[in-house]
C-alpha cells in the first residue's frame, strides 16, 4: 500500500481492497475525514483506471490557456527557433515577473 499526503488530501493505492479499506477505517476513527471513493482528481491530475492507469493534466493546460486568452491558439513543438540567442532591444515594455511565472507555471 502506498500512502500520499499533500496539505490535507490524501491518496491511498494498493492492489488489496481489503487492507485499504481497514487503513482507511483506522484512519477515520482517528481523524474527521471524507472517503471520495475512486481517485478521479488529485493535483490537477486527472487519473483514469482500467487495466492501466493513465495520468494527465489536460483539463489544467485547457483552463491556463483559457486565463490568459489563449485557448484559440495554435498549438507548435517550439515556441521560438532554436540556436539563436534573445537581446533587449529599445523600448520594450518589462515583462510582469510575477505574470510570467503564473503563465508558465
Amino acid at each position: 500500500m502506498i500512502i500520499c499526503l499533500y496539505v490535507d488530501d490524501l491518496l491511498i493505492i494498493g492492489s488489496n481492497i481489503e487492507d485499504m479499506a481497514e487503513f482507511k477505517k483506522m484512519i477515520m476513527q482517528e481523524f474527521e475525514m471524507t472517503d471520495l471513493g475512486e481517485l478521479s482528481y488529485f493535483l490537477d491530475i486527472e487519473v483514469k483506471t482500467s487495466e492501466w492507469i493513465f495520468m494527465h493534466q489536460k483539463k489544467y493546460a485547457k483552463d491556463i490557456l483559457k486565463r490568459f486568452n489563449m485557448s484559440e491558439c495554435n498549438p507548435i513543438i517550439t515556441l521560438v527557433e532554436t540556436g539563436i540567442s534573445v537581446q533587449l532591444e529599445g523600448d520594450e515594455e518589462e515583462v510582469d515577473p510575477t505574470l510570467y511565472k503564473q503563465i508558465v507555471g
